[in-house]
């Protein structure tokens, strides 16, 4: 099973009238058939960019904390930079992958925190 699509055309191109119309013939752009565990179209892959940052930032914290390089208040700091970036990156797909617009209160106010977070860490080195 072919999906066919008539295009309509330039009235240069000197094509068959149909309907009072001038149009293309049929022009078949792929096929739309599934075969079972086989794709015949064009597949692509889709990864949620937004939860792997989220994931690997959360990652990133866990070890920060582990490492415990340097004054214990900066390493603190640090890997509670990391979180909130993380948290952040899970707020963006929540708010816009799954609609969920209450979020957009929180999502807005922790770049300010983030801010801070940085700043307070690079002095405690």
């Amino acid at each position: 099973m072919f999906a066919s699509y008539q295009i309509e055309c330039c009235a240069n191109e000197g094509l068959a009238i149909a309907g009072g119309r001038k149009t293309c013939p049929e022009i078949y752009l792929g096929q739309l058939k599934r075969e079972r565990g086989h794709m015949q179209d064009t597949a692509r892959l889709v990864l949620p960019l937004s939860i792997l940052t989220a994931l690997l930032g959360g990652a990133i914290a866990a070890l920060i904390l582990r490492l415990d390089r340097g004054s214990r208040s900066a390493t603190v700091l640090f890997a509670f930079l990391f979180a909130l970036l993380s948290f952040s990156s899970l707020l963006v797909r929540l708010r816009f992958g799954y609609g969920l617009e209450q979020l957009a209160l929180i999502q807005r106010t922790l770049p300010l925190l983030v801010g801070r977070c940085f700043i307070l860490g690079s002095q405690r080195l």
